[in-house]
């Protein structure tokens, strides 16, 4: 779990390792984490990017070839590669050996990457602030903007349903569902909670669950019903940063106030 001031802390079963700067983390920022083929754990901070290798660790930064020092976040491709999503430098991609720059220049709609996804096509979307998503297929950019039907172009999360659907979260907008059809907003008005929407996790049964910023977790079923879970639920907090289902389908869940576990027994613990 990456925390912000905190550095990284690893869960035992039973209890939690941190690892801080006195064990080498370069930054006690930890904005987004990643595990490559190899089981090497990937970390964004402010001092760049660190492999945490099973003997050594190895940071990355200006020097190595990085566009700016503050990566928000990270995620691997199916070709292995890494992309980095910057703070104010667009999105860089590393195969390995070299670094490769994108920017506003080079065809995305900001220099601001918040988040950034591969779908099953391999095409990749980065969610930018204020300047909506693009879409990049290898060779040309795309964009989608709040004038499209976005609702909003600051892009906190995107993710992929189980029938293909791309799923958008907005700051003010909602969240998006992009399909052949095009886009479906879901806002307050459809039952969600609030239009500032931070996080996803898509389910088996096909429910999404919406994160949001101060509001909990709004749940939308297939048919159309909306359900929550707040904090007289049992939630901690209600600003939702991120969710995460483990192996043995307990789910994570990121608060403004720590971590809460769910483990479908009608609690959060």
């Amino acid at each position: 779990f990456g925390t912000h001031g905190g550095g990284l802390n690893k869960f035992n079963e039973n209890s939690f390792e941190n690892f801080a700067q006195n064990r080498g983390l370069k930054s006690p920022i930890v904005r987004s984490i990643a595990q490559d083929r190899d089981g090497d754990i990937w970390l964004a901070h402010n001092e760049g990017i660190t492999q945490m290798g099973k003997k050594i660790n190895t940071h990355y930064n200006v020097k190595s070839g990085l566009s700016s020092s503050i990566v928000r976040c990270l995620t691997f491709d199916s070709k292995g590669g890494i992309w980095l999503g910057m703070n104010s430098t667009g999105a860089s991609y590393f195969d390995g050996e070299k670094f490769t720059h994108y920017n506003t220049e080079s065809g995305l709609s900001s220099n601001m990457v918040l988040c950034i996804y591969e779908d099953k096509d391999s095409n990749v979307w980065f969610g930018t602030g204020n300047g909506g998503v693009t879409k990049f297929d290898g060779e040309n950019f795309y964009h989608i903007l709040e004038e499209d039907g976005l609702g909003n172009n600051t892009i906190r999360s995107i993710t992929e349903d189980y029938d293909g659907n791309l799923w958008i979260a907005t700051l003010g907008g909602g969240a998006v569902k992009y399909d052949d059809e095009g886009l479906t907003r879901y806002t307050t008005e459809e039952g969600v909670r609030s239009d500032f929407v931070a996080s996803f996790l898509t389910m088996e049964n096909e429910d999404i669950w919406l994160g949001t910023e101060g509001t909990g977790i709004s749940i939308l079923s297939p048919n159309g019903d909306v359900s929550q879970i707040l904090k007289n639920s049992g939630l901690s907090n209600e600003i939702i940063w991120s969710m995460v289902k483990d192996p043995n389908d307990n789910v994570w869940i990121s608060t403004e106030k720590g971590l809460n576990m769910i483990t479908f027994n009608d609690s959060a613990e």
